[in-house]
């Protein structure tokens, strides 16, 4: 088995740790890489490596952060990730530090594949693509850039208008963001099975907006209808701020792809609501 150890420089993770972990994937007969997570670019555009080298799976030491970036490798083969978590939250990750030892169930079977689903997200000015389709994992963020002004929004689904925020910004998430940013501006906890789309206004300015969840099978378009300094931006899993116009058109929608996170041991019901619940509070 082929394994590829994602590190995060930022997280001065020990070398003892390193060749702890090194050791035991190998006992089990592994056949390990280490690489830095943080050489890696947007969702889609990175490449694997310059030798081609595509792993069985890859574990990611780090944060939620961490894991999000690694999966811009991942989605490009469908490669599984398995998170071990050096970050303060760690939502995504499956196991802590401390738990190394517990890797070897891999190896033994004894694994399931946790399938998360990703956005599509475009930028459409006067008619036209102006970003090319940008994948997010956890969540598509407008807003401005400026932190003492409203940004003006519409939000359509399928063409239809579902509603319009006057907002610090606009949060389009997936189920597994539902956990992060979302969930900080009053957006519903979700499910990872749940086959759904979270809009969640940012500090919104009107006593009835409120967070909206729809079918991931609708397509959702944001339009910037703030006039004046054009210091709104797009964030895509809160990697690159992207300027945005007046006028501009933010489709999103459910990719076609999805990301297989690696879970040890058999699933029972509620692992989801107990392990997030314990991990936030």
């Amino acid at each position: 088995m082929k394994i590829e150890i994602l590190q995060n420089s930022d997280k001065q993770i020990d070398i003892e740790y390193l060749n702890t972990l090194t050791a035991v994937l190998e006992n089990c007969g592994g056949d390990v890489r280490i690489s830095d997570v943080k050489n890696d670019t947007l969702f889609g555009s990175a490449s694997v490596n310059d030798s081609g080298y595509i792993p069985d799976i890859y574990i990611v030491l780090g944060g939620d952060g961490s894991i999000i970036r690694a999966a811009h490798r991942a989605v490009i083969h469908d490669v599984p990730v398995l998170g071990i978590n050096f970050g303060t939250v760690g939502c995504l990750a499956e196991l802590e530090r401390g738990e190394i030892s517990t890797i070897s169930e891999i190896f033994n079977g004894n694994f399931r594949y946790d399938r998360r689903s990703l956005l599509e997200t475009e930028i459409i000015r006067s008619g036209k693509s102006v970003s090319g389709v940008m994948t997010a994992l956890n969540d598509a963020v407008i807003y401005h850039g400026c932190c003492t002004k409203l940004v003006d929004t519409e939000i359509f689904t399928d063409g239809a208008l579902l509603c319009k925020y006057r907002s610090d910004g606009v949060i389009i998430a997936t189920p597994t963001g539902s956990t992060g940013y979302s969930m900080s501006a009053g957006g519903a906890v979700v499910s990872p099975e749940a086959e759904v789309i979270c809009i969640t206004p940012i500090c919104a300015h009107s006593f009835g907006s409120r967070p909206v969840i729809v079918s991931d099978k609708a397509e959702i378009d944001v339009v910037c209808t703030s006039r004046g300094d054009g210091k709104m931006k797009l964030t895509v899993d809160g990697f690159e701020d992207i300027p945005l116009k007046s006028g501009d058109k933010i489709t999103v929608r459910r990719s076609g792809r999805s990301i297989r996170l690696i879970r040890i041991g058999k699933a029972s019901a509620g692992d989801f609501y107990r392990k997030a619940l314990r991990k936030i509070i």
